[in-house]
């Protein structure tokens, strides 16, 4: 397993302070974003024109791009700069939200949803690995991995109160004005504030394998939001086919394969990954500890 470089003493508090505040805010951000629509569904299905089956694509799209991209966007962040790829995910999410906005047709709506979904793996991924990279193993580690992981649940806790709230002052669009443009100002202050950082060993992205799995988790997530509908559609049938195959050639992929696993996803040691078996040794000195 790769390991983040230990952050270096001469660090200016500015500096360590951005590396936490904006990951944090990032994933309060991306977290509010995902539940928004539970409290807005019914106007928004209204002004869509969306009908039963559609409902379930406008609450649940999200998840098929995060799941889809958790992954890979993890592996280009180790290898490319995480504040690279955060940057870039944070104007994908001004961007997909700009679409949610203006979106015509469910349709639109819910390709803007699922291209939300990878912006936010983007910015969990490599937020996380931001922080793991500016604090050394420690205490000061443990509480900053402790503040940003607080950002999930109180995420998932104010998304639907602050749609709700938007859309009873200007109507449900407006949540998704509001998170393209706290995603524009958060990109523009991370590319301003935040150092770069890499993987001390950059070893690629194993396109097979990132394409084996994020098309399975794809079909399955798919699979799994279309069957609400009815399990036995065809559709849904051959989408959970899909997975299975797709799934089990990852799992070849990999198991004839070096570990090419992404510390921006696993930077709390080796109960957080599990991509890494039998790879991290707390007595080694490249572990990190």
């Amino acid at each position: 397993m790769t390991t983040l470089a230990t952050p270096r003493a001469g660090r200016h508090a500015t500096g360590t302070s951005a590396a936490l505040a904006l990951p944090a805010a990032a994933t309060l951000l991306a977290l509010m974003n995902y539940t928004a629509p539970m409290a807005a569904l019914t106007e928004t299905a209204h002004g869509l024109g969306a009908g039963p089956t559609a409902r379930i694509w406008l609450m649940s799209s999200i998840s098929l791009g995060l799941a889809a991209a958790l992954l890979a966007t993890g592996s280009l962040a180790d290898d490319h700069g995480r504040r690279k790829v955060f940057v870039i995910g944070a104007a994908l999410l001004a961007t997909s939200s700009v679409a949610c906005a203006v979106a015509p047709t469910t349709g639109v709506f819910v390709a803007g949803r699922i291209v939300q979904g990878a912006a936010s793996a983007a910015l969990l991924a490599t937020g996380l690995g931001i922080v793991a990279a500016a604090f050394p193993p420690g205490p000061r580690r443990a509480h900053a991995t402790g503040v940003w992981g607080a950002m999930l649940g109180l995420g998932i806790a104010l998304g639907p109160i602050a749609s709700a709230g938007f859309a009873s002052a200007a109507g449900w669009r407006a949540w998704y004005w509001a998170a393209a443009a706290a995603s524009a100002v958060l990109g523009a202050v991370a590319a301003r504030t935040l150092g770069e950082s890499r993987a001390d060993r950059p070893r690629g992205l194993d396109l097979p394998g990132a394409a084996a799995m994020s098309l399975g988790v794809a079909a399955l997530v798919a699979a799994i939001t279309w069957g609400r509908a009815g399990w036995t559609r065809p559709g849904v049938l051959v989408l959970f086919a899909a997975a299975a195959v797709l799934l089990a050639a990852f799992a070849v992929i990999e198991g004839g394969a070096p570990s090419r696993c992404s510390t921006s996803a696993c930077s709390g040691g080796p109960r957080s990954c599990c991509r890494c078996p039998g790879r991290w040794s707390p007595a080694s000195p490249s572990s990190g500890s």
